[in-house]
């Protein structure tokens, strides 16, 4: 299984492509590590005003304020991601279409098959 994507600046010029491959998990890990991945980067560059797109609807409800996350099986994960957003109030998750998420989807499918990780 693969995790990946790319941050894209305001033009929608490729900063960087990331994916990770990753031992074991389903789609929505793999979705929430990738998230992570891409806010982890930008907060590291001290990018602000992010807008996180991903084609996983179940990973952005994961999200909606006032949801209680002590008994998903991806607390950790999920706590990591919303400790991000409230260090940054301009962030925001977005859900799209699979067809609009392709740079995402080529880095994911690169990593699931190569057993590694970059950027």
């Amino acid at each position: 299984m693969g995790a990946g994507g790319g941050v894209l600046n305001h033009d929608e010029d490729l900063i960087v492509g990331f994916s990770r491959f990753e031992v074991e998990g389903d789609v929505l890990l793999a979705e929430l590590r990738a998230i992570q991945m891409g806010l982890d980067f930008c907060r590291n560059k001290g990018y602000n005003n992010i807008i996180c797109e991903s084609d996983c609807l179940e990973a952005i409800e994961l999200f909606v304020v006032g949801r209680d996350h002590t008994l998903d099986t991806y607390v950790t994960d999920i706590l990591h991601i919303r400790d991000i957003l409230h260090e940054n109030d301009n962030t925001t998750l977005v859900h799209v279409l699979r067809e609009q998420n392709m740079c995402a989807n080529f880095m994911t499918k690169k990593k699931s098959h190569s057993r590694c990780s970059t950027h």
